[in-house]
């Protein structure tokens, strides 16, 4: 994990070059296997600044902000953050819907896991 985090400090300070996509990616992608390798705390923490650098990188209801938004509220969901990743899921499906429309496969993926998250309680 160190030489990871290395490469994504050195990929920040160079964002000009490098593009916001890498850090992005690597920090959610980072995330991911953190909690996979039991460290949910940091994993949902690399997650949280996955999405706070593409609102950075991008702005707000930009795709890559929406697709890391939904890849966190998963992540926070199968941590137990329950009423968390509801409330992230519900503003993510709306926001797609208007903005890429309501067939678009992000907005009818965030509809289902709200749906399904409401059935299992």
């Amino acid at each position: 994990m160190r030489c990871w985090s290395e490469l994504l400090e050195f990929a920040q300070a160079e964002q000009a070059e490098t593009g916001w996509s890498f850090v992005v990616y690597g920090l959610g992608n980072m995330g991911e296997w953190q909690i996979k390798a039991g460290d949910t705390a940091a994993g949902l923490d690399s997650m949280r600044r996955a999405v706070e650098t593409a609102y950075t990188g991008y702005g707000p209801g930009h795709f890559h902000v929406l697709m890391t938004e939904y890849a966190y509220a998963h992540a926070l969901h199968n941590a137990g953050e329950r009423e968390q990743a509801y409330e992230l899921m519900n503003r993510l499906a709306e926001e797609a819907g208007q903005l890429l429309g309501e067939a678009h496969q992000l907005t009818t993926d965030a509809r289902e896991a709200l749906r399904s998250w409401s059935a299992s309680g």
